[in-house]
This record gives structure tokens, sequence and C-alpha cells, in this order.
């Protein structure tokens, strides 16, 4: 918590009540009161889900859903309780499991894509803090995303003592099985 979608397609079938509403602003004024809330409780704070799930119509626990926005249309509405979190100094950001195709041209999800999450979240929001996926239903028991010969070095690592996990890593949005 807290959710920070803002619920703009009535059609949604899994942010509904979730959602603090569908207007921007109203949903920054209270995810970021439920955020200050948390941390003055000493209980770890994280927004989900970036960049926005409240514009699908589809279950992302069910389906892949896809989002056909440009960046200026996130920036105008999904984006604005993101940088208001951030700017109160939430902790963690969830990404979600969504397709971005006007933004992520590698037909991979948020949850993997470098131009979403260092590309929007970390260089245009400036968040420095913990991310994490929304994505844990797959068939890899491990997921490296963007670590370079640090990654390749883990893989490698984890086969030589007999691992028998599968690991996929994502390098430049391109899969490495």
């Amino acid at each position: 918590a807290p959710t920070v979608d803002v619920n703009s397609n009535a059609h949604n079938p899994v942010i509904g009540v979730r959602s603090y509403g569908d207007k921007p602003l109203e949903v920054a004024k209270y995810a970021v009161a439920m955020t200050k809330g948390l941390l003055d409780g000493h209980v770890y704070a994280c927004g989900k889900h970036f960049p926005g799930h409240g514009d699908t119509n589809v279950d992302s626990h069910v389906g892949l859903p896809m989002i056909n926005k440009e960046i200026e249309e996130l920036e105008e509405c999904e984006l604005i309780p993101f940088r208001k979190v951030i700017e109160a100094g939430i902790p963690a950001i969830m990404t979600t499991h969504i397709l971005f195709p006007k933004i992520e041209d590698d037909n991979i999800p948020a949850t993997m894509s470098r131009k979403i999450i260092t590309g929007i979240l970390r260089e245009k929001l400036k968040f420095t803090g913990l991310v994490v996926s929304d994505f844990m239903e797959n068939k890899y028991d491990l997921i490296i995303i963007g670590a370079g010969p640090s990654g390749i070095f883990l893989a490698y690592e984890l086969l030589k003592l007999g691992s028998k996990k599968k690991v996929l890593m994502i390098e430049q949005g391109k899969k490495v099985e």
C-alpha cells in the first residue's frame, strides 16, 4: 500500500475500489496521506502499480492488459500520483505487469522494461528507492533485469552449484534464458 492507480476506466475489473478515485490529484492527496501514515507508523510503504493500472479492461491476474498511451498522456493522469508519493518520500514502488506499446516497443511488460523502470521511474521521476515487481507467477525461479556482467556471473554460479532453478535475464529489453 498504497494503491496509487487512477481508476480512469469504468470497465476496469481489478482496480475499482482499490483506487482512491478517478481524479489524479485526489488520488495523489490520499496516496500521500497513506504513505505518510504508514511511514509514521514505521511500516514500509510501497506505491503500486507503476506506471498505472487504472485504465485497463483486463484483470492482470488472468491476462496481460495493454495501455495504449504515449508518455505525455501518462504524465497528464497516471504519473501525477506517483510523482507526488515520490516527492513525499515513499521508499518503494511496485511495477505493473502491463504492456505499454507506445512507450516500450519490445513487447515486454512494465515489470521488465528498462524504458519504463529506468527511463521513466528512475530518470524522469527521480525515484531512488526499491523497485519491486507485481509479477511473481511465472515459469522462472529468478529474473535478473539489467544486471549486466553481475547478472551473468550470478546465473553462472547458480548453474555451477548444481541449481535446477530456471533463470531469465533481461538485458536492454532482450531475453537471455
